[in-house]
């Protein structure tokens, strides 16, 4: 696979349906590489803004990310009203 480290975010889809993030980037030599994030159970994407770059993404289990995320995931939940019980 081609580093999509410093890759330029152009946009991105979230699918709900089909459990599935699509984000579309630039490369330093102005390629643009689509990446396809298929069985997404969850994400999180904070501060996105213009020219953002990808500086590293991780496969994780869904333990591992609830376990490492736990406080942000409570305190999103308290911010937007909506409850999810993390055991």
């Amino acid at each position: 696979m081609a580093s999509i480290h410093d890759n330029e975010i152009i946009n991105y889809e979230v699918d709900f349906k089909e459990n599935r993030i699509k984000i579309n980037t630039k490369n330093t030599q102005n390629n643009v590489v689509t990446i396809l994030f298929e069985g997404v159970f969850i994400h999180l994407f904070e501060l996105e803004m213009p020219e953002s770059i990808i500086l590293d993404v991780e496969e994780s289990t869904y333990e591992k990310f609830v376990e490492e995320n736990k406080k942000i995931l409570e305190e999103k939940n308290a911010m937007d009203g909506q409850y999810i019980i993390l055991i």
